[in-house]
């Protein structure tokens, strides 16, 4: 059995990284570095997260892109050869939607591999956004769900419905 490849995509501080340590078997291999201007978090991704799992009884290797918007090209680079994608937004954020239109255009372009979404820290929003996701990535994602990327569950089912598509 082949392993399939998963990629967590979403804006700065969507849960990205906590989505791979949550699933991954074993310490996940990072590539954080300390940001300049600490707001939400003092680390951010620069080029992409990896780790292994057994879902389902397939193996997985999930791979998690950085969020800035400089680093795109890393972004591209890993949805090639996707067989889904974990498509992460974080409730919380002012412009979050746009900003995550904007960071999968490029990407929906270049894949015509399943999609699903997870809005996370809804504990954090001021508002709910489940609608507007809805309207934005009804047609093409196959489930749209409030997750907690902390929460081993919530993230195996997002990937289990990928995998389930297939």
């Amino acid at each position: 059995m082949s392993k399939l490849k998963i990629v967590v995509t979403g804006p700065v501080c969507a849960g990205k990284t906590t989505f791979i340590h949550s699933l991954a078997e074993s310490p996940p291999a990072t590539t954080e570095q300390r940001v300049r201007n600490p707001s939400d978090k003092s680390k951010t991704t620069v080029a992409l997260d990896f780790g292994r799992a057994t879902i389902g009884g397939h193996p997985v290797n999930l791979f998690g892109t950085p969020g800035q918007a400089r680093f795109h090209y890393m972004r591209e680079i890993l949805v090639d050869g996707t067989d889904g994608l974990v498509l992460l937004v974080p409730s919380d954020q002012k412009n979050a939607i746009e900003k995550t239109q904007e960071l999968m255009m490029p990407l929906t372009a270049r894949m015509d591999s399943p999609i699903v979404v997870g809005i996370t820290r809804t504990d954090l929003a001021q508002r709910p956004i489940h609608e507007k996701i809805q309207q934005s990535y009804g047609s093409r994602a196959l489930e749209i769900k409030q997750i907690d990327a902390r929460e081993e569950d919530h993230c195996r089912y997002l990937v289990t419905t990928l995998i389930n598509q297939g």
